[in-house]
């Protein structure tokens, strides 16, 4: 998906209005999931029987 929301057009635009170089900077939009995200999900353990 490489739409941009209002909020990302205007970063690029505030990145351009800081950048001193020829050409224009390089950006690289993610989207970050919290580590509590992954905390919450349900987990199954599995045990090896004894041998």
């Amino acid at each position: 998906n490489h739409r941009l929301t209002a909020a990302d057009k205007e970063i690029g635009q505030n990145l351009l209005t800081l950048h001193d170089g020829e050409l224009p900077p390089h950006t690289e939009l993610s989207i970050e999931r919290t580590t509590e995200a992954a905390r919450s999900r349900a987990s199954t353990i599995f045990a090896r029987p004894p041998r």
